[in-house]
């Protein structure tokens, strides 16, 4: 089973950082990600993570290190990952902006993001013993939206929570 797990996640974080529009600015080299998430390396650190079951935020950080050239400058994983959750809540919270976060740090923490909320997607179902696998925040199925009342709204608050990286934060 954990041979599957760790195909489709594998698949699911190539498939959003490699083929999908997620907001990079520019100075991006992608074909250096591209080698860096098909690497064993980080093949074998997913394995591992899976293995474990430790879904860690630093466990994910540690999994995207090898790519994430500008966070690595910061110090160490602790620092690193406040600069992190900063990020996502100025992204939420513009008017909190107190940093500046472009170019390659803005890079850096999308892709970290977005792998981070790859790895969460999955632990939900990983009955890990963690209060995100108890306790799964899921958004509702397509059926139960047409039943709401205002869709539009639904669909708003959904894409918002899921750009702003908001899952992530907590």
């Amino acid at each position: 089973m954990s041979q599957l797990l760790h195909f489709k996640i594998y698949d699911e974080i190539y498939r959003r950082i490699v083929y999908s529009s997620i907001p990079l600015q520019k100075d991006m080299d992608m074909d250096f990600i591209n080698e860096r998430i098909g690497g064993q390396i980080f093949i074998e650190k997913l394995q591992k993570m899976i293995q474990h079951k430790d879904y860690s935020c630093r466990n994910v950080y540690l999994l995207c290190n090898d790519f994430l050239s500008e966070l690595k400058k910061i110090g160490t994983v602790e620092q690193i990952l406040k600069v992190v959750y900063d990020f996502a809540l100025c992204k939420a919270f513009p008017h909190l902006k107190n940093q500046n976060y472009e170019g390659k740090i803005h890079n850096d923490c999308i892709l970290y993001l977005t792998v981070l909320g790859v790895i969460a997607e999955f632990q939900k179902q990983s009955e890990d013993d963690t209060w995100q696998s108890r306790y799964p925040l899921n958004f509702l199925s397509e059926k139960e939206v047409d039943f709401l009342e205002n869709k539009d709204e639904y669909k708003r608050f959904v894409k918002a929570y899921k750009e702003d990286f908001i899952y992530e934060m907590m």
